[in-house]
Parts: C-alpha cells; structure tokens; sequence
C-alpha cells in the first residue's frame, strides 16, 4: 500500500512542525523542487495535501492552484504566504485552493489546516464505501 504524503514544494519550508503534524494523522513528509519531481514522488505514493508558496511556480497564485489540480486532482493544495503577498482567497477557493497559511508556519494553525483535510478524505472515503454499497445492492437487486 503507498504511503500519504503531504508534499512540500519547494521553496515552501520544511519546517520540523509539518513532521510532527502530518505524523499525527499517520502521513508523510515529502518534498519536492519541481513538478516533474512531485509527478515522480506521486508515481508510489498518494499525495493528500501539497503546501506551496505563492509565486514560486507562476507569476499568479491562481495560475499555481490551477497547474497543481491539474497535475494532482486528489490532492488539497495549501497556500503558503507572507504578510506582503495579496491574496484573493475567494478567487482561490473557487480556483481550487484548500487553505491558506500565513509564513513562517504556526504549528496550531497547521495542525487544524491538516485536520480539515483529514476530515474532507474520510468523508470522500465514506461516499465511496456508501456509493459500492448502493452498487452492490443494485447488481443484486437486477439479478
């Protein structure tokens, strides 16, 4: 079975707080230099959550979430920004943009953040175990 992994990609930093929470939910830490590298890492493993700082992939961090959800649909990208980035976070969060974190990371806040991911993939496990229960009944039923 592969491992999940909460990917940064750099220059996001790998901050000994991102272990100690990913940890706690039973994942790994991964980092990444580029997409392609992501795209290899992604090849063993399932990547659940991608930290990334703004305007380190693109000029726009719109731009970033989209090129992200398009190389990793089931992964939740995390925005990673500074007091002097401007961001349009409900532009983002229809763009596809999970959460957003202020640098440098605060343990607390990247703790709820990676719950709230933990939660949203226990609730996508649970629809996929109700919708092949609803499969199975159906089949059976047609039978």
């Amino acid at each position: 079975m592969s491992r999940q992994i909460v990917l940064s990609l750099a220059p996001c930093p790998l901050q000994p707080c991102l272990s100690d929470a990913a940890r706690d939910f039973g994942w790994s830490v991964e980092r990444a230099a580029s997409i392609p590298q992501a795209s290899t890492i992604a090849l063993t493993d399932q990547i659940i959550a991608i930290l990334f700082q703004t305007k380190t992939l693109l000029s726009s961090p719109l731009d970033e979430v989209r090129l992200l959800r398009s190389h990793f649909p089931d992964a939740k990208p995390i925005v990673c920004y500074t007091f002097s980035d401007n961001l349009d976070w409900p532009r983002l969060a229809v763009t596809g943009a999970y959460d957003a974190l202020l640098l440098p990371l605060d343990a607390q806040e990247l703790r709820r953040s990676l719950g709230f991911v933990w939660s949203a993939i226990s609730k996508e496990q649970e629809r996929l175990r109700a919708r092949s229960g609803l499969r199975v009944v159906t089949a059976s039923a047609v039978a």
